[in-house]
């Protein structure tokens, strides 16, 4: 079949330019398209790609077929909703490895994008490029009456994870720069808009704050034995987990655990009554690192209040009929006045106001059935680790009691306990990332408040349950830092840079990018870096950095016809 296509555009003719092409390749994951949006955007806001070995075999085109292509797809394709883009061998002059072009009909807007693989070289020879990236788009551009403008980012990685992307198995942390600056080679300045980016994995058994997750995750579990005993009316047995069961260690708690905890906890409890933390901001900041272990160690005399440390033994009671019976014993020695323990008079929990009535005895031993005991336990457990992240919050100065927004629950309504473990459960994430900043990069408290202020006014909506929590590898937070936190991370070896120049008029519009990392944006090789004319210092080639350069020219068309003709159909 013969196809003869006459194009008239802005009324000049091109030439016919279809014969013998072909297109192989798999779509890339970062597409350029029209400078409508931000081109940066395309190299540094995604992470990169896994290239398959398929995706890697794809055959490529020379620069000159490439053209044609992308020529006969600008002719004849009238609504394109992604841009079209072929990729080049590289083996030209130019180093081409990707030339795409992108038609928006509704604006008249036609842009046409060429990427080339510039080698793998040096920071030095990176920025003594720039120059001449600055002089090729002054040349490129030429639009009277525009200012070039210069738009620098850089990204610096402060802990980064060894494991693949996607399934990381440690928390990464990169600093992201941007500003606006003249000058293509100068460091990042102090007005530079800073945003730190963690990348967080929850429940890491290296974490300061494993225990209080692992507890966090036994009461969801008990949440959801309860709400299935309760749905099927069970009145027996039921199996419980358990807070190390599962975890390496099979002791169960039985009777003879609750009797050595009311000793240990008599003595304890006469001896430092009355100091209990119990919601009052202390009168000075203590690190979160240090608030947080004594929140988790079993023998901190922190929490005094005998109702948390009961929490952690009945944790690990091996079904509701141990539970109970183990919570009867406890009732029992306190009636008896064998055991003389300190229950603080504000905890709400059923447990501690029978324990309180028992001591003063004005009430005799209650009646307790499996899921009561259930129920008992989850109360006390949401009220002991409430408690924790009310210290380790208030006690560091990074978080006031309102910005908490801790929920009081009833525990006969489900939904109600479920939303107070959502709250919870963003608490763990937020404490997660102040970790992190405390540790790795040294914030100090005032940072350390900006960011737990940011954490939990958006973790709402990216932490929506607990449930939720569960499913997910790990969560990216970003917030915005203080460059004077930052200067002494900052190195004169960033992990990417991207540099772009703008130059925009009414009918014409020019950006060119120049991009930097230490690691690959494209399945190709780079061209040898012996091909450079450029050396550092000691006049030996560094292999540092994978460079590569974007040009996007864009111009609004007047008039665009499209005419066909096919066998003596026109359309």
């Amino acid at each position: 079949m013969y196809a003869k296509r006459n194009v008239t555009t802005n009324g000049v003719s091109a030439p016919d330019c279809s014969v013998d092409l072909d297109l192989t390749g798999s779509p890339l994951a970062f597409p350029f398209i029209s400078c409508d949006y931000d081109v940066d955007d395309t190299f540094i806001s995604e992470p990169i790609k896994n290239w398959q070995k398929d995706e890697e075999s794809q055959g490529s085109l020379s620069v000159i077929k490439a053209r044609k292509i992308l020529s006969l797809c600008n002719l004849h394709t009238h609504h394109w909703k992604v841009p079209i883009w072929v990729v080049c061998d590289g083996s030209d002059y130019q180093q081409s490895i990707l030339l795409s072009t992108f038609c928006d009909r509704k604006s008249g807007w036609v842009t046409r994008n060429s990427v080339k693989l510039l080698g793998h070289w040096s920071y030095t020879q990176a920025e003594e490029y720039a120059v001449n990236v600055r002089k090729e788009h002054l040349s490129i551009s030429r639009i009277p009456g525009c200012e070039v403008k210069i738009l620098t980012t850089q990204v610096y990685n402060i802990l980064s994870s060894t494991g693949h992307f996607g399934k990381s198995a440690q928390c990464n942390i990169s600093v992201h720069l941007s500003w606006s600056s003249s000058s293509l080679v100068a460091s990042p300045p102090l007005y530079a808009n800073a945003v730190v980016e963690m990348l967080i994995v929850v429940g890491q058994p290296t974490s300061a704050a494993y225990e209080l997750w692992k507890q966090l995750k036994l009461l969801h579990q008990l949440v959801t034995v309860l709400a299935v005993s309760k749905e099927k009316q069970e009145s027996g047995c039921i199996d419980l987990p358990g807070l190390e069961y599962g975890n390496g260690n099979s002791a169960r708690t039985e009777t003879t655990d609750v009797i050595s905890l009311l000793h240990e906890m008599d003595y304890i409890g006469v001896k430092y009554q009355g100091t209990t933390f119990y919601g009052e901001k202390p009168a000075t900041a203590m690190p979160l690192n240090q608030l947080v272990q004594q929140a988790v160690s079993s023998k901190s005399t922190l929490y005094l209040d005998f109702v948390h440390h009961l929490f952690l033994l009945l944790a690990n009671c091996r079904d509701s009929v141990n539970l109970a019976k183990c919570l009867l014993l406890v009732f029992q020695e306190v009636q008896s006045g064998d055991a003389k323990l300190f229950v603080h008079p504000k905890n709400p929990t059923r447990i501690a106001h029978i324990l309180r009535e028992l001591m003063r005895g004005s009430l005799s031993l209650p009646e307790i059935s499996g899921i009561r005991s259930v129920e008992l336990l989850i109360e006390i457990g949401l009220e002991k680790i409430s408690k924790d992240y009310t210290h380790i919050f208030l006690s560091s100065g990074v978080a006031t009691l309102e910005q908490l927004k801790l929920p009081s629950c009833n525990i006969n309504e489900l939904n109600e306990v479920c939303k107070k473990l959502d709250v919870l459960g963003r608490l763990q994430v937020t404490l997660e990332i102040l970790l992190l900043a405390e540790s790795q990069m040294k914030f100090s408290v005032s940072s350390l408040q900006s960011l737990a202020t940011f954490g939990l006014s958006n973790f709402q909506t990216q932490v929506e349950s607990f449930s939720k929590l569960l499913e997910v590898d790990n969560i990216k937070f970003q917030a915005p830092v203080s460059m004077k936190e930052l200067q002494c991370l900052i190195t004169s070896k960033y992990s990417s840079s991207c540099m772009q120049l703008t130059s925009d008029g009414d009918k014409y519009k020019v950006r060119t990018v120049l991009h930097c990392s230490a690691f690959p944006i494209f399945p190709f090789v780079s061209p040898d870096s012996s091909d450079s004319q450029l050396c550092d210092e000691s006049g030996i080639l560094s292999k540092d950095l994978h460079c590569s350069q974007l040009t996007c020219l864009s111009n609004k068309l007047l008039s665009y016809q499209v005419t066909i003709k096919d066998e003596g159909r026109s359309q």
